[in-house]
């Protein structure tokens, strides 16, 4: 465990949830309103969005956890006090809860799926609309969010036990997982998750590459769950001000309350100035 002993420098200060401890090359960073460059050593922070391009990566020390990722893989990360978030829009996830979380919680959300993922070791897939669980270890209780975002139904899967769902069908928790899971899985997925051996060194500053186009957020936009809708449109609204973004968002989401609210007041602004 020696390789860990420097990691907790690297996110010790309270905006970050945890560290971008393995890349294999660069990775696609979106914080703030801005485009970035990243590699290992990178602190990351709530409301950072990840695309692993063609990289798998491993991020240590979100609530006590590692967790990898295969190829083409974004996630979005999430803190509001002890509750941490990980929002797996596509690709491959895997997580080995550690001990000595301080009581820190880890949820994952997926499609439509809430999974609890404090104390196991999961695998998680999905392609944006089907999605597929595995619990290598411990106990992973997963529920199906509602159109109003309580739980439906919940499902605990055990040692060794397999879920999926298909679209906004049940979920089928009746077997194993299947031959076509297991000849997709990311191979490294098959061992435990070793620890980074990260060397003593400053935080790394990720390198602005430019301000996010539409094209950048358009997942972000289109697959977060409904309740953070507000808060990403109040983030991306400086972006309305260039016209390519404006007309995307107004053609993509013109008339939803979020970007409505965003469009009049950019509109009133233009006006005053």
């Amino acid at each position: 465990m020696t390789g860990l002993l420097h990691i907790p420098e690297l996110f010790a200060a309270s905006a970050n949830l945890g560290v971008l401890a393995v890349a294999e090359g660069p990775v696609a960073l979106i914080r703030g309103t801005a485009r970035y460059e990243a590699a290992a050593g990178t602190p990351l922070q709530s409301g950072d969005f990840i695309d692993s391009d063609e990289s798998a990566l491993q991020i240590e020390g979100l609530a006590g956890a590692r967790l990898a990722t295969g190829p083409h893989t974004r996630l979005y990360l999430d803190r509001k006090g002890t509750a941490n978030r990980v929002i797996l829009l596509s690709g491959w996830l895997k997580i080995d809860a550690l001990p000595g979380t301080n009581g820190e919680k880890l949820r994952v959300n997926a499609t439509s799926l809430s999974l609890d993922v404090s104390h196991a070791v999961s695998v998680i897939h999905t392609d944006g609309s089907d999605i597929e669980v595995f619990c290598e270890a411990g106990a992973l209780p997963l529920s199906v969010d509602s159109a109003g975002g309580v739980s439906a139904h919940t499902v605990n899967l055990r040692h060794e036990e397999y879920a999926q769902r298909k679209g906004s069908g049940p979920v089928d928790s009746t077997g194993r997982p299947d031959a076509g899971f297991l000849q997709s899985m990311p191979i490294a997925f098959f061992d435990p998750l070793p620890p980074a051996a990260l060397k003593k060194q400053p935080a790394l500053v990720p390198g602005k590459l430019r301000e996010v186009s539409f094209e950048d957020v358009a997942p972000l936009l289109s697959q977060l769950p409904k309740a953070d809708l507000r808060a990403l449109a109040k983030r991306f609204a400086p972006r309305l001000a260039d016209a390519s973004f404006r007309a995307a968002v107004t053609q993509q989401f013109g008339g939803t309350l979020e970007w409505e609210t965003e469009l009049y007041r950019f509109e009133r602004s233009a006006v005053r100035r």
